[in-house]
């Protein structure tokens, strides 16, 4: 099934859920912005950005998010960020 542009954009939000959103929302009523945090952590905006949207996972981005919010990471992305040792 070939699914519309505006379909595929619905999916897409979705996907990433709610809880993107109101990451934003929350770090711009802290009064941070994306770039405030990508710039503190040097890395980029989107780099940010897709850690939010649930794109890509990096601990040290979500972690700092987190707390600029005040949630946890595990309140935030449940089950992304467990740690479980290497089998070896």
């Amino acid at each position: 099934m070939l699914l519309t542009p505006q379909q595929k954009t619905n999916a897409q939000i979705s996907a990433s859920g709610p809880e993107a959103y109101e990451i934003v929302f929350q770090l711009r009523k802290h009064g941070v912005t994306q770039s405030d945090i990508a710039k503190e952590l040097n890395v980029t905006y989107s780099s940010v950005s897709n850690v939010i949207h649930g794109r890509a996972t990096s601990f040290r981005i979500a972690v700092r998010l987190a707390a600029q919010i005040g949630r946890t990471v595990q309140e935030l992305w449940p089950g992304r960020y467990e740690f479980k040792p290497r089998k070896s």
